[in-house]
């Protein structure tokens, strides 16, 4: 019985962690030759890691960008408050840019 108590308390705790991490921000840039560049941003999942988020990062550059894309940035970065000081949280920010025009 305490294993089933203590296996529900851990699933609800990392349950909570995955999904306060929230969607993938996206902002499209689109050239005049027609070749999209995206901004993808997303927090770190404290307990997940920045791996994690990176292979989320992996997944929507493929949905976005389907004959292939080129990392021009990536960086990871303290999140911080209107004050600008940090906030306990990071999140990883990529510029993508698309193979050909979609």
């Amino acid at each position: 019985m305490k294993r089933i108590a203590l296996l529900a308390i851990a699933l609800s705790v990392l349950s909570g962690c995955a999904a306060r991490t929230g969607p993938i921000r996206e902002t499209l840039v689109t050239s005049e030759s027609g070749v999209k560049t995206y901004l993808l941003t997303k927090e770190v999942a404290s307990l997940l890691g920045e791996a994690h988020t990176v292979k989320g990062l992996n997944e929507r550059s493929k949905e976005l960008c389907p004959n292939g894309y080129t990392v021009m940035n990536q960086e990871t970065h303290d999140e911080k408050n209107w004050a600008g000081n940090p906030v306990g949280r990071e999140e990883v920010t990529r510029k993508i840019m698309c193979h050909s025009p979609e």
